[in-house]
């Protein structure tokens, strides 16, 4: 049961989930966009630079997220802490943090030569 100070009001959490779908399509659209500016046009001399585009996605995902980790466990709410009451289970973040990488690397090696409409 969620307690009193956990609870988002109704329109706050709208606000929310649509602004997570915009993000989440904007996110795609301009992913998209960056693995064909770096696709290889040279014929004769091929690069694959869609690897370290995925490299640099990675690495803006790590930024935010640690910045959001930084500010909710030396900036808490309400003076509780926000990191004591998690429950941490290493090895499913593991595993979903492979899935997530394969994922990843995949998207970006074919990403490139296939229409954004069939990706993702």
């Amino acid at each position: 049961m969620p307690r009193k100070e956990d609870e988002v009001p109704g329109l706050l959490l709208l606000c929310y989930c649509f602004l997570n779908i915009v993000t989440g399509v904007l996110n795609s659209l301009s992913y998209k966009k960056m693995l064909n500016a770096f696709k290889s046009q040279d014929a004769d001399h091929p690069h694959n630079y869609e690897f370290f585009v995925n490299q640099v996605n990675v690495f803006m995902y790590f930024i935010v997220a640690y910045g959001i980790i930084c500010y909710k466990r030396y900036i808490p709410a309400n003076g509780a802490h926000w990191h004591s009451r998690q429950k941490f289970y290493a090895a499913q973040f593991t595993n979903m943090g492979f899935l997530d990488s394969g994922a990843g690397f995949l998207s970006c090696v074919g990403g490139a030569y296939v229409g954004g409409a069939v990706q993702r």
